[in-house]
């Protein structure tokens, strides 16, 4: 007996035609999102790094650090920006060259500086700049931030936004936008009762410290310079060892000037005001000056010079 087998109808590639079509739409789609988000991610990536950049010369500057003034070069041909120590560029050490080269698709689009150069360079101690102004950092869909620099050494980082309101200018909502506040602009330091005490004036006493704004503010890491060559061995703020060379915060061991302390993150509540009930040398701190750089939580600073007056009392607080 003969058996028929009937076999199941396909589709015409005609049919499946519209489907083919949508999937590629939707592939594409999604492949330009994904570009898309990739590209602003680089953006964003690559001006957070020359914005460290300008602030880490900044500290370095206002610290003393190797003794010089430090800055950052904006090389517009390479697309790269160069951390250098050095009073300007073109005679920096190279040894201490440090590079940052943009992603392919990020162009450094124009450099907008006092003077009309390509570099930023911080005062020692200050930390201003007479190279102050802005500098923009693009991508290739037309997206860009600009990064300013103000006289003061202040650096932030603006996106640029869209004109929505058709190119008119809106004085009214510029008069009432308030500047963003940071920790550091919240944080006030009296130095007025500073002085030098105890036996045998190993300490710098009578500074205190006020949060001056609303919300809560967190020191996180304090670099001081000093001349002479003694070193720094704690940081007493409110009755608590914030940093002490045998083991609070770090690095450990008694720390030269000019060195980075991690201190133990203190919170002060707003309109509260704490006593530095003592910072603590290995020796007599007669006749020395000192500058003293705060970083805040936020990444904020705010630096403080000292010339403190020598005290006659004999009292001396030796614990380790």
């Amino acid at each position: 007996m003969r058996s028929l087998i009937r076999g199941k109808k396909g589709y015409t590639l005609i049919e499946m035609m519209p489907v083919i079509v949508i999937s590629i739409i939707i592939a594409a789609a999604a492949f330009t999102l994904q570009g898309k988000f990739m590209v602003n991610a680089y953006l964003d990536s690559d001006s957070e790094a020359v914005v460290q950049k300008l602030r880490v010369a900044q500290t370095r500057s206002m610290t003393g650090i190797e003794n010089s003034e430090w800055g950052v070069y904006f090389d517009n041909a390479e697309d790269k920006v160069v951390l250098f120590k050095g009073s300007n560029y073109s005679t920096r050490d190279t040894a201490f060259d440090e590079e940052t080269e943009f992603k392919s698709s990020i162009d450094l689009s124009f450099v907008s500086l006092n003077g009309g150069g390509d570099e930023v360079i911080f005062e020692r101690v200050s930390g201003i700049t007479t190279q102050h102004g802005s500098v923009e950092i693009s991508n290739n869909i037309s997206e860009a931030n600009t990064i300013s620099i103000s006289p003061e050494g202040t650096v932030d980082l603006n996106p640029l936004e869209e004109d929505t309101d058709g190119g008119e200018d809106d004085d009214d909502d510029d008069d009432n936008t308030d500047p963003p506040t940071t920790a550091a602009g919240d944080l006030i330091i009296d130095i007025s009762d500073a002085e030098i005490k105890g036996g045998s004036k190993k300490e710098l006493k009578g500074l205190t410290a006020t949060n001056n704004g609303d919300s809560d503010i967190t020191i996180a890491k304090i670099t001081g310079t000093w001349t002479g060559g003694k070193k720094i061995e704690q940081i007493k703020l409110d009755k608590t060892y914030i940093w002490k060379h045998s083991g609070t915060g770090s690095p450990s061991g008694r720390q030269v000037s000019g060195t980075e302390l991690d201190v133990v993150d203190y919170t002060i509540s707003p309109g509260e005001t704490l006593d530095f009930d003592k910072i603590k040398f290995n020796g007599n701190m007669e006749q020395e000056n000192f500058t003293f750089l705060f970083e805040m939580s936020d990444s904020s600073t705010t630096s403080i010079n000292i010339f403190p007056e020598d005290d006659d009392d004999d009292d001396d607080d030796d614990d380790d």
